[in-house]
C-alpha cells in the first residue's frame, strides 16, 4: 500500500472517526435512560447520523483511493472530513484527501 496517497492521514482521520463513533454509541444506546439531555429532541441524534455518515464516507474515500481512484477518492475523504475541521481533528483527513487528491500516479513512474 503506497501511503504517499495520502492514506496515512485518511487513516488516522478514519480511527478518530471510529473512536468517536464508538463514544456516540455509547451515550446515545447505553446512557439514553440515564440521560435527560440524550432524548429524542436532543443535539445528539442528528449528531450521531452526520457522524456515521462521515465515517462511512470516509471509508469509502480510501477504498477509492486504495483501488486507484484518487480524485473521487480524495474528494470524499475532504468531504468527510471537513464536517469535523472545527473541532479541529477534521484538518488531518482534509490533509489526506487533499494528497490523494493532488496524486499522480505518472509522477512515480518516471
Amino acid at each position: 500500500m503506497n501511503f504517499s496517497k495520502g492514506l496515512a492521514w485518511a487513516l488516522s482521520m478514519l480511527g478518530l472517526d471510529f473512536v468517536e463513533l464508538l463514544v456516540l454509541s455509547e451515550i446515545v444506546f447505553s446512557d439514553f435512560h440515564r440521560n435527560a439531555w440524550a432524548s429524542t429532541t436532543s443535539f445528539i441524534w442528528p449528531y450521531f447520523y452526520l457522524s456515521t455518515a462521515s465515517f462511512i464516507v470516509q471509508l469509502v474515500g480510501i477504498v477509492l483511493v486504495a483501488v486507484g481512484w484518487f480524485r473521487l477518492g480524495g474528494v470524499l475523504q475532504i468531504i468527510s472530513s471537513s464536517f469535523h475541521v472545527p473541532k479541529g481533528e477534521g484538518v488531518i483527513g482534509v490533509i489526506g484527501g487533499v494528497q490523494a487528491y493532488r496524486y499522480s500516479p505518472q509522477a512515480t513512474e518516471e
